[in-house]
């Protein structure tokens, strides 16, 4: 399904790739079943983008059904030598990379070493969303302050990438020449990702039977060097 949502058209901002530790574990992706991530994150932990403060990192997803109700939110972050804890938001984007929902300002426990999880539990009632929609973590802890150019907590990037974007679905949320545009990231080599990143939706919730129609991601550009 996914392939009917990628994007055509190219743009040159670069990403920055950054390794985990050598003896980093490598840990299994959480057991909670995230509905539509199934195309996504390929519960392997690969490395984290250097991210900075302004834009926002997660992944699209597709549901078999309409729409549903958004429950829980899991991710996978790393410190990269910062001690934690880190504050965050968590944005819901439609399918027209518009913000449907923010959380308040939250924390995640320090990962100076290797990689740890997380579980956000949404308030009862959720967020109804789409068919398609993104999930994009905002990180609001710095390592250089103001700066705002090394951001926390990472989002680590799964191991598994390749030059197919068709099979992959990282986005990122960045201030552009025209506005705030939904990106494709691409590494230096040209390589696509997925973040360890996933939701839970409730499929067909009372209250969210929404009458949206279905529309591309032809908007979203690739964001490459």
């Amino acid at each position: 399904m996914l392939h009917a949502l990628l994007m055509t058209a190219l743009a040159t901002t670069p990403v920055t790739l950054r390794p985990l530790p050598v003896d980093s574990p490598r840990t299994p992706a959480p057991m909670t079943q995230s509905v539509g991530a199934s195309a996504c994150d390929d519960g392997t932990d690969g490395g984290t983008l250097v991210q900075g403060l302004g834009a926002y990192y997660g992944n699209r997803f597709v549901l078999d059904c309409a729409s549903g109700r958004l429950t829980a939110v899991d991710f996978t972050y790393f410190g990269a030598g910062l001690a934690g804890p880190y504050s965050y938001r968590l944005h819901v984007l439609d399918n027209a990379c518009r913000e449907i929902g923010v959380t308040s300002v939250l924390s995640a426990a320090s990962a100076v070493d290797a990689p740890a999880s997380a579980q956000v539990v949404l308030p009862e009632g959720g967020w109804c969303v789409g068919q398609a929609f993104a999930i994009v973590l905002e990180p609001l802890t710095c390592s250089d302050g103001a700066g705002g150019k090394d951001c926390f907590p990472a989002l680590v990037v799964d191991a598994t990438s390749d030059t197919n974007p068709t099979v992959h679905c990282a986005v990122v949320s960045a201030e552009t020449s025209i506005g705030r545009e939904c990106l494709a990231p691409r590494s230096a080599d040209g390589r696509f990702f997925d973040f360890r990143l996933r939701a839970t939706v409730l499929c067909d919730a009372p209250g969210c039977i929404t009458p949206v129609a279905p529309v591309g991601w032809s908007h979203v550009k690739n964001l490459y060097r």
